[in-house]
């Protein structure tokens, strides 16, 4: 026999394949079916190959980082350390008039009080508060200067105790006494107030710092 006489086992091999039926030829489903499957195979294999390429987007924002954020920090350090004095000392020289416009008015309502109602009125100054008594009833008026603000006599003083505490005192149809107080705060600043002998009303200066 011929498969006898081959004895090469490739030869056998093909001898074998040549005599297996032919296979059946696939249906329109099955072929259909088949392309599917090897279309989505090979849709899937693109994305995923797409997907590893693919580089990421870069948003057109960038956050901030912590070396900007602290230079902005930094710069807004400087300039608050910078302004601070100067607005302590704005905030200081407003206290400094309105105590000072305070005293004025106060000064000019104990020589108006003892001129109006005709009795002597005791003026009572201090470092930080002033007052004026008179001998009606009720009539004993007060005033404190506000933080930071403090007021020395500059005039000579008629009566001064040991602590400290000086007395004027205004007589009706007399002469007004000729007090002068100095008003300083904490930068320096310094005004005068002095009351004019010849009008009685008060008069407000300013003192340049030294």
């Amino acid at each position: 026999m011929i498969f006898q006489q081959l004895t090469d086992p490739l030869q056998r091999g093909l001898f074998w394949l040549n005599l297996a039926p032919p296979e059946a030829p696939l249906s329109r489903d099955r072929e259909g079916a088949v392309a599917g499957s090897l279309s989505r195979d090979r849709t899937r294999a693109l994305a995923s190959t797409r997907a590893r390429t693919r580089k990421p987007a870069v948003s057109g924002q960038r956050g901030v980082t912590l070396i900007e954020m602290m230079v902005v920090v930094m710069i807004i350090a400087v300039v608050v350390a910078v302004s601070t004095p100067s607005i302590s000392a704005g905030i200081d020289a407003v206290r400094l008039a309105t105590a000072t416009s305070s005293v004025a008015a106060f000064l000019n309502s104990a020589s108006t009080h003892a001129e109006r109602r005709e009795r002597p009125v005791e003026l009572v100054i201090s470092a930080k508060t002033m007052e004026f008594i008179s001998t009606d009833p009720g009539s004993r008026h007060e005033f404190t200067l506000p933080d930071g603000i403090s007021m020395e006599p500059i005039s000579s003083l008629p009566s001064e105790d040991a602590e400290g505490v000086s007395r004027w005192l205004f007589m009706p149809g007399g002469a007004v006494p000729a007090v002068a107080i100095q008003l300083t705060n904490q930068h320096g600043g310094r005004r005068t107030v002095r009351l004019d002998p010849m009008t009685g009303f008060p008069r407000v200066e300013s003192v340049e710092a030294k």
